[in-house]
């Protein structure tokens, strides 16, 4: 899922910022530093220097973005961006701050779209993570639109993620909710923001092709029925919607909860949606005959929800922020609701694996308890970032995807009890979904991008 290589009209790139880790009153000398190697190492098509921010205020505003979130050195990256509707649009503004140079470059506009396309120095060194600031649109006159942040960083210790590394900008300031259709390739996305908003991505292509109409407050989950038909919401104020994933038509909008709605999720047959809310509850909704009942009252904020694949088991991560919580395990066939030990902190997300024979689940201080089902104890205690987990997924059963609130995704090889891979995106992780085929992740963040991980093969047949 490559977007198509292009150029663009005149593109105006002038560099100016690199955020590190490092605060930047203490270390601006250092930051110059790093922003005039990257300035060197940046090489585009034709390119012809400038000097300075010369544009004024009041151009056209960018809509989406679909970039490389991490760089490998000596290869080409190519940024696919779209412009609002109407705009009047000449270029590029690539701003990096600190740095005392940028190019102009000419490029061309292909179906809408402009591709800004560049490679990076095989003699780059970078010491630490550098990250290319913002991105603008001008126009002919010389104006610029808003900057907005670009997901592209350079990082040594990620480098061998970076073909398959993406990132979406969305123009939403948080992305709430991801999803993708449970069946078929993973170049669909389906993304829910903190203001409502409720949009289909093709990512072949790194451009929404649709909205729907969405809430009136942040949406907090969203799902996509098995046979791809439907697309459920759930938002802040207890309402959950259903539209028709192709035309976008509602075809429902009931207030089933008092809380938000944190949780969604199909059963096999599209008619059956669960759902779970802080309200303490979490109720099974029949959509043909528009009845919902009860199925689980742990009587405490329900964060997160996991319906295995027999659908048997319905797993309840549950807990007020900063206070403790449970991992609750309901079964349907039983008639049974067994809490799954003492927990450290508010219970924030659980998962499946595929054959519904292990559990995992993810605390409000960063641990991961992974529990062999019919067992009370969890098998495995796996450490992290001191930070909430904000996602889990399963690939096969042996690899575990876990997502942190503060930006890092880790890896776990859970046969070998080993930390694959921990990678730092760099921005507040919010949501995560994982494609039916395991080879495309997609996690929503604090800055209004989505970071896509592309794998060549799913990570359960190697190391990513």
């Amino acid at each position: 899922m490559t977007p198509s290589r292009l150029t663009v009209p005149c593109l105006s790139l002038a560099l100016a910022s690199c955020v590190f880790e490092a605060s930047l009153d203490k270390h601006d000398d250092e930051l110059r530093a790093q922003a005039e190697r990257a300035t060197r190492a940046l090489a585009f098509e034709n390119a012809e220097p400038v000097t300075g921010d010369v544009f004024g205020s009041g151009g056209p505003e960018l809509a989406s973005m679909y970039s490389p979130l991490s760089v490998r050195v000596g290869e080409p990256f190519s940024l696919r961006i779209t412009a609002e509707a109407g705009a009047e649009v000449a270029g590029v503004l690539f701003v990096i701050d600190h740095a005392p140079r940028g190019w102009r470059m000419p490029a061309r506009m292909e179906e809408g779209a402009l591709v800004v396309s560049g490679t990076l120095s095989a003699d780059a060194d970078f010491d630490r993570a550098v990250r290319f600031g913002n991105v603008a649109l001008v126009d002919g006159s010389g104006r610029r639109g808003a900057l907005v942040p670009m997901p592209l960083q350079v990082s040594p210790n990620d480098a061998a993620l970076a073909p398959n590394l993406r990132g979406l900008f969305t123009r939403h300031r948080q992305v709430t909710a991801v999803a993708f259709p449970p069946e078929g390739p993973g170049d669909t996305l389906l993304v829910a923001s903190e203001a409502g908003d409720l949009t289909r991505w093709d990512l072949d292509e790194g451009r929404p092709t649709l909205a729907y109409e969405g809430s009136s407050s942040r949406l907090f989950s969203v799902v996509v029925s098995r046979d791809r038909r439907f697309v459920a919401s759930g938002d802040a104020e207890g309402t959950i919607r259903i539209h028709d994933l192709e035309s976008g038509a509602e075809r429902l909008s009931a207030d089933v909860h008092q809380r938000p709605v944190t949780a969604l999720t199909f059963g096999r047959e599209s008619r059956r949606l669960l759902s779970g809310s802080w309200d303490g509850t979490v109720r099974r909704h029949d959509l043909q005959s528009s009845e919902s009942e009860v199925v689980a009252e742990p009587g405490v904020a329900v964060n997160a929800i996991a319906l295995s694949s027999d659908e048997r088991y319905i797993a309840l991560a549950t807990g007020r922020l900063l206070h403790e919580g449970q991992v609750v395990l309901v079964d349907t066939a039983m008639n049974q609701v067994r809490p799954m030990g003492d927990s450290p902190r508010e219970a924030t997300a659980v998962s499946f694996s595929n054959t519904t024979t292990q559990l995992a689940a993810g605390f409000g201080r960063g641990a991961v308890w992974v529990w062999t089902l019919g067992e009370d104890a969890p098998r495995e205690l796996l450490g992290g970032p001191d930070d909430a987990v904000a996602g889990l997924a399963f690939i096969g059963e042996s690899h575990l995807f876990v997502a942190h609130l503060n930006g890092h995704l880790a890896i776990w090889d859970l046969a070998q009890r080993k930390l694959l891979r921990d990678v730092q995106t760099g921005s507040e992780l919010l949501s995560m979904a994982l494609s039916s085929s395991g080879r495309e992740l997609a996690i929503g963040n604090g800055e209004g991008s989505v970071v896509l991980f592309e794998f060549g093969e799913s990570p359960a047949a190697g190391a990513p």
